[in-house]
């Protein structure tokens, strides 16, 4: 396209590394005689991807990820949440601003998790059979996508209550509601038993994966779970 306003043109290519070498080659012809007053911008997730003989052609500008402190400030800005809650969305995006708004919208859904959370650990040190049948058809209705998001989260929750024990607060990053179930229960999750309990989250959300039955998958991971919690 011509250029309308100032002259330049800008030609932007988002993620350079995923082209086929056909693509690559063609590319490299146009980079090596550029077109009169042309910009072009390599937007690139892993360079290093990118064929050797555009990358030596290329000025290599890197963009760090957004600081922690930034991160907090910008989703208390412009979402206004309270410090905490902007604290935990920060450090669990690890500076991806998208990850960051997408936590934020499932928020809802995030409520949803911690509520089958607290059913499943329950139920486990409970060792109540038929509530755990209960909740495992619950958990088969969700769909696979979101049973998936549910062992993400639960692997998270259990990685907080373990670091809980610590005492060191500035290392928690829980809502209110998370830390307020997280009080009682963070003395069941100590050295003894955290590596079997994330084994067990982690098999689980491989056969989601590989669509094998999710009853029977979250049905299994709960009995197990009921050795784990009770080794304290």
């Amino acid at each position: 396209m011509q250029s309308r306003e100032g002259g330049w043109k800008v030609v932007i290519m988002w993620l350079p590394e995923k082209m086929k070498e056909e693509g690559s080659n063609k590319l490299l012809k146009i980079i090596e005689e550029p077109p009169k007053d042309t910009l072009f911008l390599l937007v690139s997730e892993e360079p290093d991807k990118i064929i050797p003989t555009i990358l030596s052609r290329a000025q290599r500008v890197e963009i760090p990820r957004i600081s922690q402190t930034d991160m907090e400030d910008a989703l208390q800005q412009h979402y206004g949440l309270a410090f905490d809650e902007a604290k935990s969305i920060a450090s669990q995006s690890a500076g991806n601003w998208e990850k960051a708004e997408e936590m934020l919208s499932l928020n809802e859904e995030k409520a949803r998790y911690l509520e089958l959370f607290m059913q499943l650990m329950r139920v486990a040190y409970a060792r109540n059979i038929r509530d755990m049948k209960a909740w495992s058809e619950q958990v088969a209705a969700l769909g696979r996508e979101r049973q998936k998001r549910l062992l993400e989260y639960c692997q998270r929750m259990i990685r907080e209550n373990f670091i809980m024990n610590f005492k060191r607060d500035e290392m928690i990053y829980m809502s209110q509601d998370e830390r307020n179930f997280s009080v009682r229960f963070s003395p069941f999750v100590n050295e003894r038993n955290i590596f079997g309990i994330m084994e067990e989250l982690s098999e689980a959300q491989r056969h989601i994966e590989q669509n094998v039955n999710a009853k029977m998958v979250f049905f299994d991971m709960s009995l197990r779970m009921i050795v784990w919690i009770k080794n304290r």
